[in-house]
């Protein structure tokens, strides 16, 4: 079963109970100035990060022992000029979580990156500006390495695939939501980090990929969102409502 909690996930999370749920995927805001029509994406560096660290706690705590975190990350915001997984890092250390994978995922390939390639000012080593064609998934987890479960359905291609931590996925090009990234990497971390039948938390749900991905694998995914037509929109693909 899917469902879609409207609210700010900070409190949301308080109202579940400690340790129910097995995996968390999630990507959220980047503090880019995005319009999210409910939530101000442009804090201070020091905001944000305040922000990110309160929502962190409170995964931690709903994580069970042998739990995952997975966080879909730019590696540097560049509207306010700084590393964005340094201090996701750094702070989730700090909360307790353990370290365990970063995986790239490399959003475009490179013909179709030298295709979409624009150059900004002259050509010159006075101030080169260069692009980011991936972005990161930081993955740590909560008091050991392994997570106890029956059910496996990862498939041993699948595995070997996937374990080499370079990820080549195209980006969501549907932009009915202004920053949805795409079903197959959440489908990826689900099927590498949980049984079948298990519980997954998506805090920042945007346009639902990760509850598609849990539907599909047969996961028991929660998602909370702030925008109540962003979760009309992810219900209405999860065939939730009509």
């Amino acid at each position: 079963m899917q469902k879609i909690i409207q609210g700010d996930c900070r409190e949301v999370l308080k109202t579940f109970p400690d340790e129910s749920f097995h995996l968390i995927v999630t990507s959220p805001p980047y503090n880019l100035g995005v319009d999210y029509g409910t939530y101000k994406d442009d804090l201070t560096r020091e905001e944000y990060f305040h922000f990110a660290e309160e929502w962190l706690r409170e995964c931690y705590r709903v994580l069970v022992v042998g739990g995952r975190i997975c966080i879909n990350l730019p590696t540097y915001n560049f509207r306010g000029k700084f590393n964005m997984y340094v201090p996701y890092y750094e702070r989730m250390t700090k909360i307790g979580f353990l370290d365990r994978d970063t995986f790239v995922w490399v959003k475009l390939d490179g013909l179709d990156f030298a295709h979409s390639t624009k150059i900004y000012g002259k050509i010159s080593p006075e101030n080169p500006h260069t692009k980011y064609p991936y972005e990161l998934i930081l993955v740590m987890q909560k008091g050991r390495n392994t997570l106890q479960g029956e059910e496996i359905d990862i498939r041993y291609r699948e595995f070997f695939k996937w374990s080499h931590t370079i990820w080549f996925i195209r980006p969501e090009w549907n932009r009915t939501h202004p920053a949805p990234y795409p079903e197959e990497l959440a489908y990826r971390l689900i099927k590498m980090f949980s049984f079948v039948g298990q519980r997954v938390l998506d805090p920042f749900s945007g346009s639902g990929a990760t509850l598609k991905a849990c539907k599909k694998l047969k996961r028991e995914g929660t998602g909370i969102d702030l925008n109540p037509e962003f979760i009309e929109m992810a219900e209405k693909s999860l065939a939730l409502k009509n």
